[in-house]
C-alpha cells in the first residue's frame, strides 16, 4: 500500500508537475519539500520510471535512513543538553530562531554534525575480499584474511585529530566532507543530502524552543550502557531490555 502510494505521488510529480498526495507543507520555501520534488524530477530525467523511483530509490532510502536519522538526532540532542555541549545551546537557539538562509542552514547543520560526531555510536561489519594487513595508528599490524569479518569503528575515526583538529571541541565550521557518517566517494548513500537537509530542519524545529531542557528526574536521562571502543547500547524506558536505538529521553521547553 505504501509503495503504491509513493509510486502514485511520483507519477503526479513527474507527469503533471503537481505535488503528490499527503506530502505535507506546500510552502515553496520549505527545504525538505523542494528537495524531494527536485530529487524525483532529477531521477525521472535520468531515465528512471515512476516504478523504479518509488521501489528502488525512495523506499529503500527511507527504510535505511529514518531509523538512523532518529538515532543520530537523539544522540546530538543528548550531547547539547549535557555539560560538554551545553555551552553552545544559546548560539544554536539564536541560529534556529533566525530566518533560513544559506549561512544559518550551514551553521545549524554544522552543529548537528558535530553533535553526531562527538556523541554518535557508529560502526560497520565488512567481509574482507582479499588478504591484507591493517596498520594501526600505534604501528601495530593486524593481519586480515579473505573471508574475515572486520568491524570498522567510526567512533575512533570521528575523533581522529588529523581529520578533526582539536577533536574534543565543537566547531560547526568544519568541512562537511570530513564527516564519514554517510559513506565516502562512490559509497556515499543516496540519502546523504536529504538527511542533511532533514537534520537542519529538525534542529531548527527543536532548538528554537525557549529554554529547551531535559524533563526532571530519570525520564530526562538517555539510558545507555557503555561498550568497548566508545560504543553504547541503549535501554528501553522500563530499563528492562537493551535496544539499539535511543528511546528513553524526554525533553521540555517553555511556551511562548
Amino acid at each position: 500500500m505504501l509503495g503504491k502510494l509513493i509510486e502514485t505521488n511520483v507519477k503526479i510529480t513527474t507527469k503533471v508537475g503537481f505535488r503528490g498526495l499527503f506530502t505535507g507543507s506546500a510552502d515553496k520555501t520549505d527545504p525538505l519539500a523542494s528537495y524531494g520534488t527536485n530529487l524525483i524530477k532529477g531521477l525521472s530525467k535520468a531515465g528512471l520510471s515512476a516504478y523504479d523511483i518509488a521501489w528502488s530509490q525512495i523506499l529503500p532510502t527511507a527504510g535505511a535512513m529514518v531509523p538512523n536519522q532518529a538515532q543520530v538526532f537523539a544522540q546530538a540532542v543528548d550531547y547539547y543538553l549535557s555539560p560538554p555541549g551545553a555551552a553552545h545551546l544559546e548560539q544554536i537557539h539564536e541560529t534556529a530562531l533566525s530566518p533560513s538562509t544559506k549561512e544559518s542552514d550551514a551553521l545549524l547543520l554544522g552543529y548537528a554534525m558535530e553533535g553526531i560526531r562527538l556523541a554518535g555510536t557508529f560502526g560497520s561489519y565488512r567481509e574482507a575480499t582479499q588478504d591484507d594487513v591493517i596498520v594501526e595508528d600505534d604501528g601495530r599490524e593486524v593481519p586480515v584474511r579473505r573471508g574475515d569479518r572486520v568491524f570498522v569503528s567510526f567512533v575512533s575515526a570521528a575523533k581522529d585529530p588529523e581529520n578533526f583538529p582539536r577533536p574534543e571541541e565543537v566547531n560547526p565550521l568544519r568541512p562537511l566532507d570530513s564527516y564519514i557518517h554517510y559513506g565516502l566517494g562512490p559509497h556515499a548513500c543516496l540519502g546523504r543530502a536529504a538527511s542533511q537537509v532533514a537534520l537542519t530542519e529538525m534542529f531548527r524545529t527543536l532548538f528554537r524552543k525557549k529554554n529547551l531542557r531535559r524533563v526532571p528526574g530519570p525520564q530526562g536521562i538517555l539510558k545507555k550502557v557503555p561498550r568497548p571502543g566508545g560504543f553504547f547500547v541503549y535501554m528501553k524506558e522500563d530499563w528492562g531490555q537493551i535496544w539499539p536505538f535511543p528511546v528513553s529521553m524526554k525533553v521540555m521547553w517553555d511556551e511562548e
